[in-house]
């Protein structure tokens, strides 16, 4: 085990200190992290999820495997964590995926207890498979073994918005600076693609904006990580989160959009009026790009 790894399990068991919460299993060259989550107040484990690392991580996130309250909950944990590992390549990644876990499953299980009550109202005939089961652990599968992420990316990711039938949406947001440029630019290449998101990041003067067009939850998690990650470096050069960024515009899918997710570096007002035009998107920067552009940046001479 690296010093690096060491020092991130070290924190994550100061973190998940009840007892039976945490363990780590020291397996030389692959080391072992198993961490049990629930919700404040629950003695139940909500789902364990298990980490199992190479010696080449975090080039090469972790193998993760899930065991919840049931199998689908385990597949869009498994596919949702897997895919923000490959997001946070390179860099410290536990903490979060551990975190991102704690919000998917609090999701899950309100929706879970929304089925609850419409099947004690008499809405739906049947008993709920959450109270069917009792408290599941990684030694207590109830017949069905943990789901692993090879497993679970070869069904395709399942979003909140497939399952309430959304459709596409378009986001605009807008970046306040970047210190680390080539760092920046790089993390929200990987975060768009990864999420199959389609759109832009705009360079134009000192603006910078991100268009994203794609299935409504997965707009939601870039926004999420955007957020909540450390996407640049302060004055002192320390990874920073973001913390000024603005959403301008988020609802349902305008024009043609973009089919791929691009950087792209503009000049002047008319380069950009120009994207927006072949994409079909010219109300989103008629009332929300032009009004800012025309604040700070001088207007052309005739002879550009």
């Amino acid at each position: 085990m690296t010093e690096d790894l060491a020092e991130e399990l070290s924190v994550i068991q100061a973190i998940y200190c009840r007892q039976g919460e945490c363990s780590i299993n020291d397996l030389g060259n692959c080391p072992e992290l198993m961490v049990r989550l629930q919700r404040d107040g629950e003695i139940t484990p909500s789902a364990t999820v298990v980490m199992q690392f190479s010696s080449l991580y975090p080039e090469q996130p972790p193998t993760i495997s899930c065991q919840s309250q049931n199998r689908s909950w385990s597949r869009q944990l498994v596919t949702r964590l897997t895919e923000l590992g490959k997001q946070l390549q390179g860099g410290p990644m536990v903490s979060e995926i551990l975190n991102q876990a704690q919000e998917i499953l609090d999701q899950l299980r309100s929706v879970g207890e929304n089925q609850d009550t419409a099947s004690t109202t008499g809405i739906d005939g049947g008993t709920s498979e959450a109270k069917r089961e009792g408290p599941v652990s990684s030694n207590e599968a109830q017949g069905e073994g943990p789901v692993s992420s090879n497993e679970a990316l070869r069904e395709g990711p399942v979003s909140s918005s497939e399952a309430q039938g959304e459709g596409p949406v378009t986001a605009l947001l807008m970046l306040d600076h970047m210190r680390s440029k080539v760092r920046y630019t790089h993390t929200i290449l990987k975060w768009a693609t990864g999420l199959a998101l389609a759109g832009c990041l705009l360079f134009v003067g000192k603006f910078i904006f991100i268009v994203l067009q794609g299935h409504a939850a997965n707009v939601k998690e870039y926004i999420k990580l955007q957020r909540s990650s450390n996407v640049d470096v302060d004055s002192r050069g320390k990874k920073c989160k973001e913390r000024m960024m603005s959403v301008l515009h988020q609802g349902i899918l305008l024009g043609k959009g973009f089919k791929d997710f691009s950087v792209i570096e503009c000049s002047n007002q008319q380069e950009v009026q120009e994207i927006f035009r072949r994409t079909e998107l010219v109300p989103l920067y008629e009332d929300h790009i032009v009004p800012r552009l025309r604040l700070y940046i001088p207007p052309q001479s005739p002879s550009d």
